[in-house]
């Protein structure tokens, strides 16, 4: 349980750094006059109907993660329990690839949906131990 924690937590800073550096971008007026809401939130140049803004951030969270290859799943699983499918007992490239993948999406949707993960999963467990009683 410990490792899940202190992997929400960096998540969570990673995330903040990401929010934060973006926004610097967001806020610009080229940026909403080209392509984001617009200046006056009615569409901007490029993109009338259409938000650029979760595709970039989602982009940009893969992008760190496979960078410094952040891997919660196997963090909060284990290796040894990753590496099982494998007879050599080593986490294949594909099974990192795809974790990477997965806490790039969750780097990328924020601050929010670090709490949101870390919310389910309280939940979750919670409701599995009760169960158990």
């Amino acid at each position: 349980m410990l490792d899940v924690t202190i992997t929400l937590v960096q998540m969570a800073f990673v995330a903040t750094i990401l929010t934060v550096a973006l926004e610097q971008i967001f806020d610009t007026r080229l940026y909403q006059r080209f392509l984001g809401k617009g200046i006056d939130g009615n569409g901007s140049v490029f993109f009338k109907t259409f938000e650029l803004r979760p595709w970039i951030s989602t982009a940009s969270g893969i992008f760190v993660a496979m960078t410094f290859e952040l891997q919660a799943v196997s963090i909060g699983l284990g290796e040894a329990y990753l590496g099982s499918a494998n007879p050599a007992g080593t986490v294949v490239d594909d099974v990192k690839i795809v974790d990477m993948v997965l806490t790039g999406l969750v780097i990328g949707g924020g601050t929010k949906s670090v709490k949101k993960v870390a919310k389910m999963f309280a939940q979750t467990r919670q409701e599995i131990s009760q169960s158990g009683k």
